[in-house]
């Protein structure tokens, strides 16, 4: 069973990855778009009782997704 500060921090990085999107598609593609919200994922992560492991494997989501954009 997934813990429920997993799916917080999953629910954060759609945000993140969302916004970024909508501002490519406002004002265009620039270089780290999307990466530049790293700092606040981590922020976030910060505050919720994540093991290692966990935190990982959201970082690594959060960067194959924001290859994506």
């Amino acid at each position: 069973m997934e813990n429920r500060n997993y799916t917080k921090a999953l629910k954060k990085i759609n945000t993140l990855i969302n916004k970024a999107k909508r501002e490519r598609d406002s004002k265009g593609y620039r270089e780290n778009l999307g990466y530049d919200s790293q700092g606040k994922l981590e922020d976030y992560m910060s505050r919720l009782d994540l093991s290692y492991q966990e935190e990982a494997e959201l970082m690594k989501t959060f960067y194959l997704r924001c290859d994506e954009i």
